[in-house]
This record gives C-alpha cells, structure tokens and sequence, in this order.
C-alpha cells in the first residue's frame, strides 16, 4: 500500500504530465493554425509556386501555377515536375539537383510549357 508521501509524488507527476499535454496540444494548434496561414498566404500570391521533393515530384502547386500551366492541384500532385511541365533549363537538371542540394537554392530562369503544348496526360500515367 502506497504512504502519503508516495500519493503525492504520483499526484505532482499526474499534474505534470496533464500540464505537458495541455502545452503540446496548444502547440499543435498553433502549428496547425501556422501552416494554414502560410497556405493562404501562397494561395494568394499571383505567381505560379511549385514545390517538389527531391525526385522532382510535385508537393505543392497553388493557384498561380493552375492559371499558368492549366494543370489542377489534384492533377499535378506527386508527378514528377519535369513530365508534367516539359522544361528548358539553362543548366542540366543534374546541375541544378546539386546546386539545390549543396546551396539549398537554385535561382535563374526556366522556360517551361503550359498544358496546351505538353504531350503528356494524367490520364495515362
């Protein structure tokens, strides 16, 4: 059987351990509410943003990029960027990964066509 000094030491930790949950919770919530903020916030922007992984599959595309290239979210998600949107860059694509991987950045211009002049479709992948 537990001694009093014992019941309060389960107690303490009980109320430790409900005030970590409380403060955890909260800070989802407040992630939660971050990452919608920064959605909005893309959405907004005029300019086409596309996110891929490092195989060059599409994570992200918002709006600005649907009236770009005339591709829908749903339809553009997890292809790879490069099939989707036949590209001309100024460096080879294995260039551009390296500098991407090393400087966690890649600026200059690409030319990349729109739905109208890609040959590929969702449909067939």
């Amino acid at each position: 059987m537990a001694n009093g000094a014992e019941l309060i030491r389960l107690g303490v930790y009980m109320l430790v351990m409900a005030i970590s949950f409380y403060f955890m919770d909260k800070q989802r919530s407040r992630t939660r509410e971050t990452f919608a903020l920064q959605e909005d916030m893309l959405e907004s922007i005029r300019d086409a943003i596309i996110v891929t992984d490092p195989e060059w599959r599409i994570k992200y595309w918002n709006g600005g990029a649907e009236r770009l290239f005339g591709w829908t979210k749903e339809e553009a998600y997890d292809h790879v960027s490069t099939d989707l949107l036949p590209t001309k860059a100024p460096v080879p694509m294995e260039e551009l990964a390296q500098q991407l991987h090393t400087k966690s950045f890649w600026q200059g211009a690409s030319c990349a066509a729109p739905r109208m002049a890609a040959k590929w479709s969702p449909k067939a992948a």
